[in-house]
Order: C-alpha cells, then structure tokens, then sequence
C-alpha cells in the first residue's frame, strides 16, 4: 500500500479529498485479534479562500460501515450514506441520494483541533457517475487492508 492513499476525490469539482496518510500495523497480540491498525486518516480541503491539510477522527470501522451504506445507497439509488467520527462532532461527510435526479448532494464538516474547535462545512452537488469508482477504491483498500492484518473485519 502507498501513501498517500486517496479514497474519494472531488478535488477537481469541490476542491474535496479524503485520504489514507499512514497505517501502523497491529503489534500487540489484542490489536492483532480484531485487526486493530491506527490510520491517519485527512482531508485536503482547497477551495478559494481555504486551503486545509485535517487529520480526521473516524476509525476504519467508521469508513467501514460508510462504505456499506454507500453500496446499498448506490445500487438502490436512494438513501443516505453517512461517515461520521466515533464522537459524531467533528468529522461528518454524508452522500445523500434522496433527490433521485441522477445527482447525490455532499454535504459535510471537519473539526479543526484545538482548544475549541472550528468547523468547516461544505455542500455541492455531483453526478452519480462519480460515486462509482469511490465504491471501487474502498473496495480496494478494504481488500488491501484485509491481506495486511490477514482477515476482513473492520469493525472496530
């Protein structure tokens, strides 16, 4: 696996790019039970006036269950698709298909770590087209992430 490793790219439409930067393999014995990796998970945000490199608080089970969503979503074309942090406060990006006109709206926000935190939110519109191919590059790094930990469970 090469880092970075880019999951979903809206760069070209809304300066939008969620990417793997690291992992760090499970050492102990517990992490290596249920597949425990610690991954550095950020979001490149550059749009005129914001230009932001921000390390995300979800978990590869977080993304997990997104990526599940975003198939069922995806193949029925309708719902909503939803990746949120374990504190459900300071990273959300959610694919919502419901206008059922051939476009999904992407809406979001990434929390700023600090003191207090400062959010940044976003919103557009894309073609459904472009949903596809993040389907294929989970599936990918799922796949890429199972042969490294040695099985396919990302609960966690």
């Amino acid at each position: 696996m090469e880092f970075p490793y880019t999951l979903i790219d809206f760069e070209k439409e809304e300066g939008f790019i969620l990417f793997v930067d690291s992992i760090d393999i499970p050492t102990t014995d517990i992490a290596k039970q249920y597949g425990i990796s610690r991954v550095d998970f950020r979001v490149i945000f550059d749009v005129p006036g914001v230009n932001a490199n921000i390390h995300c608080d979800f978990t590869v089970g977080n993304l997990f269950t997104f990526y599940n969503q975003l198939i069922k979503c995806y193949n029925e074309v309708n719902g909503v698709a939803t990746l949120e942090d374990y504190s459900c406060e300071r990273t959300v990006l959610s694919i919502d298909f419901t206008a059922r006109t051939g476009h999904v709206a992407i809406d979001g926000k990434i929390g700023i770590p600090g003191g207090m935190v400062n959010l940044i939110g976003f919103g557009f519109e894309t073609d459904q087209t472009y949903i596809k191919p993040i389907i294929d590059t989970l599936k990918r790094f799922f796949d890429e992430l199972a042969e490294i930990q040695g099985f396919y469970d990302f609960r966690i």
